[in-house]
């Protein structure tokens, strides 16, 4: 059997979470971030050396600015190197931190509602911009209010947990089995409920027959909304609200055409450090 090969790319920030999620979707059996000079180093492990060129091509090809800093054996302990960099990181009302990091005593003494996060091996330890404004978009929407909420692609379970203290009722989809577990720890870790299921985006409809008061997606740039709007607008119930995140700034018309086309009217947009999040309602 081949041995593993990892690749690492060097990305400017504003184009790593595109550049991740392309790594993802051709097939990484574990992404981690890192600082770097400046850049943002992603670090992914393939099973072959020709699965991993080609998910390099895949991510070139949608974040031009990726750079291959090295292609070779994966070393041990990689997947971990990125907790030496985790912050704390507040997203609207919430305080995300990561779960062997003290909270200092001034947010300790604050309202802010603090989610205590460990990802493990999933995608996601809150501080990227496109997690805070999923965040920051999906808390008005269930504040005071017992609603559903589903979380697609919910990688270490940020968005699920944060809406189950709100009081929400969410349910969790991903593609990465070790991210709906890390999802279920997380949630148990701040004493909340969320429904996690292993599911593909496009294999959940039977589950949405009515669809959810409030979805929310953390997706990889304006190509992948206008691609998916026609699978997430049904999920949306009448009434409801679709929450997209992970589009960059100045870039979301098309995205936004697209969810009108399937039903959904723009209501509100979020933006921070060149991305951008929109909320849609049917």
């Amino acid at each position: 059997m081949p041995a593993p090969v990892a690749v690492t790319l060097d990305v400017p920030a504003r184009d790593a979470e595109v550049a991740a999620d392309a790594l993802w979707v051709a097939g990484a059996g574990a992404v981690a971030e890192s600082n770097a000079g400046g850049l943002v180093r992603l670090v992914a492990a393939f099973d072959d050396e020709e699965a991993a060129r080609a998910a390099v091509r895949d991510a070139v090809r949608v974040a031009p600015t990726s750079h291959l800093a090295a292609i070779g054996a994966v070393e041990d302990g990689w997947q971990d190197e990125w907790r030496r960099y985790a912050t704390i990181t507040r997203a609207g009302a919430f305080v995300i931190r990561p779960a062997w990091l003290p909270l200092p005593a001034d947010l300790a003494a604050s309202e802010s509602i603090v989610v205590d996060l460990d990802p493990g091996r999933a995608f996601g330890d809150g501080s990227h911009p496109t997690t805070r404004l999923a965040v920051t978009a999906m808390a008005p929407l269930v504040a005071d209010r017992r609603v559903t909420v589903l979380d697609a692609g919910c990688g270490s379970g940020v968005v699920s947990v944060a809406a189950a203290l709100l009081g929400a009722r969410v349910t969790a989809i991903d593609r990465d089995p070790e991210a709906v577990d890390v999802t279920r720890r997380n949630a148990a870790r701040n004493g909340v409920e969320v429904d996690a299921h292993l599911c593909a985006l496009d294999r959940f409809d039977a589950r949405a027959a009515r669809g959810y008061d409030v979805v929310v997606v953390n997706l990889g740039g304006t190509v992948v909304v206008v691609d998916t709007a026609a699978v997430l607008a049904p999920l949306v119930a009448d009434g409801g609200a679709l929450v997209v995140s992970g589009i960059l700034a100045g870039a979301e018309r098309p995205a936004v055409d697209a969810l009108a086309t399937a039903g959904l009217t723009l209501a509100r947009r979020l933006e921070e450090d060149g991305w951008c999040a929109v909320v849609v309602r049917r």
